[in-house]
């Protein structure tokens, strides 16, 4: 793997990037739902079932029985669910992990009925309510956790998934021994090896020399060696990536609104350090300054014009990819609208810039922040960056490691241009055009504390909420979705820029059959089939 990172044994500690994904994808720890490629629905996994209440008040899950714990741990409960879950953030202040702003949105402190039977008490319901909800937060051991202690649990988690762990070296490697008492059907090898190798040169060579048998994705530029040396591309799990910027620093939500879900209604938010609509940031708009609104928005326009998305997709993606337009709308819907597309233009985007009166002699300096996650395609930002200093623009980029960049998201802190990368679930191909975009309003002040793109706009809460008005009416929800489209188009506050298949690269000497879920990243490890 890139990221491998560090024991991750407490949900509230598992912060966005690794800890509350990495557990699940390694086999370790799993979750009530679980997507699957063929119809792309949720499907029960630790949950047997799932009711929600006709008033969309509350979720009852009924577990699964007889799953056990890692290491003789017993049975998972429902009193699992909820402590994971609360500690998770929905009864824990001090949460950082990586979807807290989705528990906050939409989730109440749960109620244990009986030992199967957990209650999901909701502030709001969304229509990806499997996912987003129910499926949010890996299932702890509640009984270990306060047997151990958490400091102990932190550095030895103990999950339900078909591997154990018996190792887990930080940044180094993850062991884990097949779980012979797995619920579903257990590996067919004893022991799992998960290395983590960030330079993708290093974790080429170890796969074409038999060191080791899958690597994760790598950039494009590596594909004509690796199919010369008989390397296979699995693309099963879908996971890849719509590549995008975000122009950050467009915080224009200066109150918070009437349905704030956290008590705030019409106070003052306090003001964002990264709001600074001034000549060094031409790309942040003032809601108060019409003038600089409209200057702001031609020159992301502009920015949008200069970048050859064709180009980008046949030099740097070898034509694994396609064209995006809108961040969270895929160009590969079939809603999409042709008026959405942004043609290059790179004379058009100096004459832009000129008459937004920031002509490109007079642009400042100006940084791209690219997050180091595994479907972030580097490459394609570096040509970004090129296609910018070729028009005059002095860009530079800073690829930071994203959990010490991270606060600075968090803080509201960061004004300059920001890599964003839509994962299956939150953009792309398999974000349909009836379901929600930012569901956790992440790009609106009620994500406050988590995450954010790069800016907040009611408009984000105003069209999720009408999204969400009609979870029983796909037409009712895809028209409000084409209207969010539109704004997101008119503002271009984040730009899509191509569409990046990120595939898991296996070699056939050893790896005979393997089937993916949706993820976006490897897993099902377990299904692997090894050669005799």
């Amino acid at each position: 793997m890139r990221t491998l990172g560090n024991a991750q044994g407490l949900p509230g500690q598992a912060s966005g990037g690794t800890g509350d994904t990495i557990p699940g994808l390694i086999g370790l720890m799993e979750s009530l739902t679980e997507r699957k490629a063929e119809d792309l629905l949720f499907y029960p996994h630790l949950a047997e079932s799932y009711d929600v209440e006709p008033d969309l008040s509350k979720i009852t899950v009924n577990l699964r029985q007889g799953v056990q714990f890692h290491h003789g741990w017993g049975e998972m409960g429902a009193e699992d669910v909820k402590w994971s879950f609360g500690d998770a953030g929905v009864e824990n202040e001090e949460s950082v992990f990586g979807n807290v702003g989705y528990l906050h949105e939409y989730q109440n402190p749960h109620v244990v009925v009986d030992q199967h039977t957990v209650e999901f008490p909701l502030k709001s319901f969304t229509s990806e309510f499997e996912g987003a909800i129910i499926g949010l937060v890996f299932v702890y051991s509640s009984k270990y956790i306060d047997g151990q202690g958490r400091d102990h649990a932190f550095q030895n988690p103990v999950g339900t998934g078909p591997f154990q762990m018996e190792s887990w070296s930080p940044n180094d490697e993850f062991i884990g021994s097949t779980f012979t008492d797995y619920w579903d059907t257990p590996a067919s090898f004893d022991e799992l090896s998960v290395k983590e190798i960030p330079e993708d040169s290093t974790r080429v060579a170890l796969i074409k020399t038999d060191a080791v048998h899958i690597i994760d994705p790598v950039p494009f530029s590596f594909l004509p060696d690796l199919l010369e040396a008989g390397m296979e591309a699995n693309s099963d799990n879908q996971g890849g990536a719509t590549q995008a910027v975000t122009y950050s620093g467009n915080f224009w939500m200066f109150e918070y609104p009437e349905n704030d879900n956290q008590g705030r209604d019409g106070q003052a938010v306090t003001p964002r350090p990264g709001f600074e609509p001034d000549d060094e940031h031409p790309w942040i708009g003032d809601p108060n300054d019409p003038a600089r609104m409209e200057s702001a928005r031609m020159v992301r326009h502009a920015l949008s014009r200069a970048i050859d998305r064709e180009l980008i997709v046949e030099e740097v993606l070898l034509g694994n990819g396609f064209p995006e337009y809108i961040n969270f709308f895929s160009s590969s819907l079939p809603e999409h609208k042709d008026e959405w597309i942004i043609p290059y233009d790179p004379d058009g985007a100096v004459a832009m810039l000129e008459e937004a009166g920031v002509p490109v002699e007079d642009f400042p300096a100006f940084q791209i922040y690219v997050q180091q996650l595994p479907n972030v395609n580097f490459e394609v930002f570096d040509a970004v960056a090129t296609m910018w200093i070729n028009i005059g623009l002095d860009v530079t980029v800073d690829s930071t490691a994203y959990q010490a960049f991270r606060p600075r998201l968090v803080d509201r802190e960061w004004n300059g241009l920001t890599s964003c990368c839509a994962w299956p679930g939150c953009g792309g191909p398999l974000l349909l055009m009836d379901q929600p975009r930012l569901a956790a309003r992440e790009g609106s002040t009620i994500g406050e504390g988590d995450w954010n793109p790069g800016f907040e706009v009611l408009e984000v809460m105003t069209y999720v909420n009408e999204v969400e008005a009609n979870p029983l009416d796909r037409d009712a929800r895809i028209a409000a979705n084409i209207k969010e489209a539109d704004f997101f188009y008119h503002w271009m506050l984040s730009t899509g820029v191509v569409h990046a298949d990120n595939p898991v690269w296996v070699n056939p000497d050893f790896v005979e059959g393997w089937q993916m879920e949706i993820t976006g990243l490897f897993n099902n490890l377990e299904t692997i089939n090894l050669k005799q």
